[in-house]
This record gives C-alpha cells, structure tokens and sequence, in this order.
C-alpha cells in the first residue's frame, strides 16, 4: 500500500472521530446558557439502537451533545395511551388510572379506547401551567381526547384512514392502518409552528415507527431504512428551529413509549382458561392481558392455569403484587405478560373491531419484555454524560419543571432528574 493511500485513509478515519465522537463541530449550533422553551419528542415504539451514525446520523449528532438515560422504563402495560398519560403527567398508572390502551367497565360489560379525559385522574403538565403557551401535536389519534386539554394549539391526527404519502408508502394496506398519521404529515406540523409561532412546550408524538413495526418487525431492514428517512425529516425541523433563532435556546428531550418485539407465536388465554370451566374477559394490550374473572373466588385457580400455559412470563394478581406494576387495586384480577416473542391473538377483538384481522402482526408490544426505552436531555447548561442508574418516563415532568420554574402537576409522583443532568 503507498503512503499516499495510507495517508487518505488515515484521514478519512480522523474525519470520521471528529464527525462522531466530537459532535460539537457539526452542523449544529452552540447552545446558548438559557433555556427558553421546551421540546418534548416521543418517537412511539422506537428502539435505542436505531439512534446510531449508520441509520438515524443526525440525530445521533444531536443527542450525543446532551444527555443519555441509559436505563430508563416506560409504564405497565407498555402501550402507547397509559404511556403518554404517565409521560406528561409524572405519574403512574395507580394515579392516572390509566392501564392500557382499553378500557373495560366489568360493571356492565363494555370496553372502549382508554382516550376519554373522564378516564384520566392526573393533570398534566399542560394543565398545570396555563400561563405558557403549550402546543400539541400528535401523529397517533387517538392521544389528543386524552392529553391535549389546556393547550394553546392542538395538531392531532384524525380518526380515520390517512393514506401513506410517497415516499413513505412501504406497500401496507391502507385497510390494515389504524389511521395514525405518517411522520411527513407530523413533522411538516412541526416546521410550520417552529417558524410561525413563539412557544413554550411543545409535545410531539411520531407514530409511524409503531405502525410499520406492527407490520414488518423490530431491527428489520424496512424500518431501518424508514428511521434513515425519519431522521432526514427530524433534520428539516432542526434546520426550521436554527433559521428561526429557537434552536440554541431550546431543551430538547427525546424518548419514547414502549418498544416492540418480534412475534413468532399468538397465546389464547381466553381459550385456555374457557376449556378449563373458567369464565373471564381478557382485555387484549398486545403482549400482555389484563383478566376480569366472572367469579372473583377463581383467582388461584385462574393464576393456576395460566402458569402453566406456554409463553406466559409473569403473573400478577389483585391483592397481591399488583403494587409491583403501580397498578390500581380495583382494575382487574390478574395481569399477564408474556414472554418475548409472544402475544394474544391477532384477531381477537378489541374496541376498535379485528383491527389487525387483515394484515400479520410482526412486531407487537405491552409486555414488561418492551419496557426499556431510551431518554435523551439535550439543551443549554446540559452536560454531556450518562447514568447507568434506573430512571423511569415519570420522571421527565418533575425534571422539565424543575429547570423551567414550571408548576408541578397534581398527583405527579415522578423523581427531579436535573441535579444528575447538570451535575
């Protein structure tokens, strides 16, 4: 090899560790030693390792200047509507009263979407700062009924079928979506207010990764690629903050809901505990189950049958250990999550219909198997560093208000995050 050749490697290399390990010198601008508003992004059922300089470059960028909770859990069940409610209220679900993305009344039957603002028992950080101008957009429809209220401007996907738009389509029937709206249609919102509005908070759920995972699996190359393209958008958005002067006075904070595993096998807990004389509803959350028994005097027998069924993982049972999951007392008598790589049936029904009865499930989640998200604080005065230690999702409301002067939430139960950020 000529010395030439090893030279232009030798320089590649260098220019490759300043771009990845020095991030200071992208493209990105210096924070400045304020904060003057903040951006709250969830990237719904997103895994960390997509954050990486191969699939989503800018964003690693970005995220690598600030700091990095590398132990950090969402709430249980690991779905998106008793995760967001936990995310901006700072509580659990025990004070939220939101469990999952259903919600059944054994009283008289029913079970609807867990959306309705009655359900929810938490304010949240919205409500309880009306004096800052909070903005709200969310790609998942079905967050604004239930975590929207009090804000100034509200952009919340419609319930419906939003066809994919180029060039986002992966070639997904139009008739297997659940009418979240594509990231383009979101973060187009997103540039739109960040050079047109001067705001405080603002909170931003991204759907798609969710939807697509639904269909083609976690780490699979068709999310991969989408996450590349996702990451080229997030870019446009950051280039609208920089251009309008709010980029260098904003905290960012990053993270998500839950995650998602890859399914290989469906579990029929209804079939199961039905064969055995048992009579119960099960509240279908994916990769776990919330069980409503007929005749409450079944509990052992009911949590019998079901250690013995294959891909069942953990068992909670009303009075028991319930406290272990911060679940209310009076919702349900056992609670289910199943191993990795299961899930309840594909086409059982759920309050929204057989609404994955015309597509295959590849990726699903619920189970304390998705619970592990990634949390990112990025923004002025913020060091950068990471924490080993265990964090969760309700911690990032006390965290926000406690840099921004903000009120703190009723209920809120979440831990103050800044003294390990600052440092």
């Amino acid at each position: 090899m000529c010395r030439r050749t090893i030279f232009l490697l030798s320089l590649i290399i260098a220019l490759l560790f300043v771009v990845l390990v020095y991030p200071e010198s992208d493209y990105y601008p210096q924070f400045a030693d304020r904060v003057e508003r903040v951006i709250l992004i969830s990237i719904d059922s997103a895994l960390s390792e997509y954050i990486a300089p191969n699939i989503m470059p800018n964003l690693f960028r970005l995220l690598s200047r600030g700091f990095n909770f590398t132990n950090v859990y969402t709430t249980f069940t690991c779905n998106t509507i008793p995760a967001h409610v936990a995310m901006l209220t700072g509580a659990y679900p025990e004070r939220t009263g939101i469990i999952g993305n259903a919600y059944h009344f054994k009283e008289n039957g029913t079970t609807i979407i867990a959306n309705r603002l009655t359900l929810r028992k938490a304010q949240t950080i919205i409500e309880a700062n009306p004096e800052i101008f909070s903005v709200f957009i969310s790609g998942k429809w079905w967050l604004g009924p239930i975590l929207s209220n009090g804000s100034d401007y509200i952009i919340n996907a419609p319930r419906g079928r939003i066809p994919p738009t180029e060039p986002y389509d992966f070639n997904i029937p139009v008739s297997g979506l659940s009418g979240d709206a594509n990231d383009y249609w979101t973060i187009s919102a997103m540039i739109e207010i960040a050079r047109k509005i001067d705001f405080d908070f603002m909170f931003v759920n991204l759907a798609w990764c969710d939807d697509l995972q639904h269909v083609y699996g976690p780490l699979t190359e068709p999310i991969k690629k989408y996450m590349h393209e996702l990451d080229r958008m997030l870019k446009e958005f950051f280039d609208a903050l920089i251009h309008s002067g709010k980029f260098s006075t904003t905290l960012f904070v990053i993270t998500s809901d839950h995650t998602q595993s890859k399914i290989r096998k469906s579990v029929n807990i209804l079939r199961h505990l039905t064969e055995n004389g048992i009579n119960a509803y099960v509240q279908n959350e994916g990769t776990a189950a919330i069980i409503f028994l007929e005749d409450s005097n079944d509990i052992i027998s009911a949590a019998k049958l079901l250690r013995e069924l294959e891909g069942v993982e953990k068992i909670f049972i009303r009075g028991i250990n319930y406290s272990l999951l911060h679940i209310p007392e009076n919702y349900g008598d056992i609670i289910v999550s199943l191993a990795d790589g299961y899930c309840l049936p594909a086409s059982v029904e759920t309050p929204m219909g057989h609404f994955w009865s015309d597509i295959t499930i590849n990726g699903q989640h619920g189970g304390l198997h998705t619970s592990r998200v990634f949390l990112f604080f990025v923004g002025p005065r913020i060091k950068r560093g990471r924490y080993l230690g265990e964090v969760s999702i309700v911690d990032i409301v006390p965290t926000i208000v406690s840099i921004m002067g903000w009120n703190l939430p009723k209920q809120c139960e979440g831990r103050d995050l800044s003294g390990i950020i600052f440092g």
